[in-house]
């Protein structure tokens, strides 16, 4: 009985026997796993492997509690580089189910089979024809805890099951993995790169294009690296997949962390996928505070946390979109005269144009420039050829689901439309459409200082800096910087900085947006540190992309 309830800790569903098995397949150092599973896995599941097998010495304590080959004394715990280390998995299993162990060690002849029952080998083994590894069946799982067994349900049992092996699929990718025998429902080549396997488990083609990798990040605390998705990315569930020091453990102050994040940078009920594979000196760790070990406790862990929340931070920051829309810009004469009020009502959208009913504003326009930049073509082309351009030319809308979410149709698919972006992206396109000749608005004694502006700027609580630079000289650094591209910014953008003051700035969609002047200091800032002035086409993006940005800000009263 007290075994019994302490396998029901250790194997609490099919999925954490199928989790405890891989770990044993790659101990083993298996480069192939195959898994078959029936109902779940309440009534069959069976994982072949070719690791490095099992002695036919140690099959009468192969289900024997505590029995164990990965440590030898307490102390190895902190030197722990396996993933098992109580001896607990096989006798659990054995107590819960029928367990059948096939197995041929590395260099022997022939294989051996034997069934275990209750901690206890049933039967003498005896000889059986199979290649080098090992094959684990487990049969009528909890059949004799009745109360168990009807509290789960095969076929959510069947979705974790596949998941438990997509997760390590895509930790160990190098691993050929595969669930199913006639019709397989997970294949892994074991030859694929992470970011394909990832694709496999989302089942999304194009998610590749969403995913950011994390570069390798080193620490005195950890070290660790990732795949995260971008703002832009759209699935149903999300998924936080932790591997510490090789081990899939579950950190509920992580997620929580990592959902507030992604909420800043995505619509409401909108999900995210987080991949994140950190390494601990193991004498920082300790593995042994969970039955199913999917918990572990290590020191540092604030600090580590805030390390990883900065990075996915500054990665979701920098991420550009990939995304293209062709956007039909309004135009509008501004010797337009509105109709009387009395006669503006519109009795079905095909009456007349919206700008019909938007008044146009007094505007300056630049000179005409002859110059044609090879960068701006090029961009412009970027977008003419962009992935996304069918879909908006041919879609229809169909409605609103909130203020910063439409739902449109193409063809048989619905696409969900952020419209923050896609109004920063119409702005976007806007200036280079424009380039050189966006018409301008002087500012009316304007006494907007450069100077200060940045220095506001700083002062902004999600604006980070390099603290190692006196403030003062961080300002008169950028500062200067700004007023040395000052001609560049006036005759490319309509920006004008004259002796350090703000004097011009753009007027885009002919007047009909007007920014929110309180992210004016931050604009100026991303100019100063987010442009690379020596590349050309990088330069003029970066610029062109940061107005836009700075445009898509519209009040709260427009």
């Amino acid at each position: 009985t007290i075994s019994k309830i302490a396998a029901g800790e250790v194997v609490q569903r099919p999925s954490s026997a199928l989790k405890e098995l891989l770990e044993n397949s790659i101990d083993a150092l298996s480069t192939s796993v195959h898994v078959k599973i029936k109902e779940g896995g309440l009534k069959f599941m069976q994982l072949h492997d070719n690791g490095t097998g099992i002695h036919i010495e140690d099959y009468p304590i192969l289900c024997k509690r505590f029995t164990t080959s990965k440590i030898s004394h307490y102390s190895d715990l902190q030197k722990l580089t396996t993933f098992g280390f109580r001896g607990e998995a096989l006798s659990s299993i054995s107590q819960v189910s029928k367990l059948t162990v096939i197995s041929r060690k590395e260099g022997e002849s022939i294989g051996y089979k034997a069934s275990f029952s209750g901690g206890e080998m049933v039967e003498e083994a005896h000889p059986y024809a199979l290649d080098r590894g090992t094959i684990l069946q487990i049969e009528d799982m909890f059949s004799n805890m009745p109360g168990r067994l009807r509290a789960l349900s095969s076929s959510e049992e069947h979705k974790r099951c596949l998941e438990v092996v997509a997760k390590y699929s895509i930790h160990f990718p190098g691993v050929m993995m595969k669930v199913g025998a006639k019709n397989v429902e997970f294949f892994s080549s074991g030859k694929a790169d992470r970011l394909e396997v990832i694709r496999l488990f989302l089942k999304n083609m194009k998610v590749q294009e969403e995913l950011i990798e994390l570069e390798e990040h080193a620490s005195e605390f950890v070290n660790f690296s990732g795949i995260v998705s971008s703002p832009f990315y759209s699935h149903k569930t999300s998924h936080l997949i932790l591997f510490i020091n090789n081990r899939l453990v579950e950190a509920p102050e992580l997620t929580k962390l990592v959902s507030n994040l992604y909420s800043a940078y995505l619509p409401k009920n909108s999900c995210y996928f987080v991949y994140l594979s950190l390494n601990l000196p193991p004498v920082h760790i300790d593995v042994n505070v969970h039955p199913t070990k999917s918990q572990v406790k290590f020191i540092h862990q604030s600090k580590i946390f805030c390390e990883i929340q900065t990075v996915i931070q500054e990665a979701l920051q920098n991420s550009n979109s990939k995304r293209s829309y062709n956007v039909k810009v309004i135009s509008h004469s501004t010797q337009y005269k509105p109709k009387d009020i009395k006669s503006q009502v519109r009795e079905s959208p095909r009456d007349t144009k919206l700008e019909w009913y938007l008044a146009p504003v007094e505007q300056t326009q630049p000179k005409q420039m002859q110059e044609d930049l090879s960068s701006i073509q090029e961009l412009k082309q970027e977008i003419t050829f962009g992935s996304e351009q069918t879909i908006l030319q041919n879609s229809v809308l169909i409605g609103c689901i909130d203020k910063e979410r439409i739902l449109i149709q193409h063809e048989t698919s619905s696409y969900i439309v952020l419209v923050p972006l896609l109004f920063q992206e119409m702005n976007y396109q806007y200036i280079l459409e424009l380039f050189g000749e966006l018409p301008y608005s002087e500012i009316p004694n304007s006494n907007l200082r450069i100077e200060e502006l940045l220095e506001m700027s700083l002062e902004l609580d999600h604006v980070e800096r390099d603290t190692s630079i006196p403030k003062d000289k961080l300002i008169a650094k950028l500062t200067e910087l700004l007023s040395n591209k000052a001609e560049l910014l006036d005759d490319y953008f309509s920006v004008t900085i004259e002796e350090g003051i703000l004097k011009k700035v753009p007027i885009l969609a002919n007047g009909y947006v007007s920014p929110d002047i309180k992210n004016l200091p931050e604009f100026l800032l991303k100019l100063a540190l987010q442009v690379n002035w020596r590349n050309e086409k990088q330069c003029l993006e970066a610029v062109s992309r940061h107005l836009a940005w700075f445009y898509s800000f519209v009040p709260d009263s427009w």
